[in-house]
């Protein structure tokens, strides 16, 4: 997340007409959608927002859809007694608490 708040600070600098982002982590990226606020650069979240700061847009998934057609595609190409895994990682728990 931190990488994320450079990357979005460099473009802030940059001056951008416009930040499109997907936040890793929607408090982390708050610091840098207020300071693109303070610069007058509007901020479009795509499938996380950020907790605080100003956004003109969310694009958001239907990431519930999304994973049973996931699932339906597995199932599909891997036979029913294939042995699947799922490896959750910290971005998809705040996915899930989003939804």
């Amino acid at each position: 997340s931190s990488s994320q708040n450079n990357q979005v600070e460099d473009l802030i600098t940059q001056k951008v007409d416009l930040i499109i982002i997907n936040p890793v982590d929607s408090t982390a990226i708050s610091s840098s959608v207020k300071k693109a606020n303070e610069a007058n650069i509007p901020v479009i979240c795509v499938d996380r927002s950020s907790d605080e700061g100003e956004i003109v847009s969310f694009i958001s998934s239907n990431n519930i859809e999304g994973g049973k057609l996931a699932g339906e595609f597995i199932l599909e190409k891997a036979g029913k007694d294939a042995k699947v895994i799922q490896w959750k990682e910290r971005y998809i728990q705040q996915t899930l608490l989003e939804e």
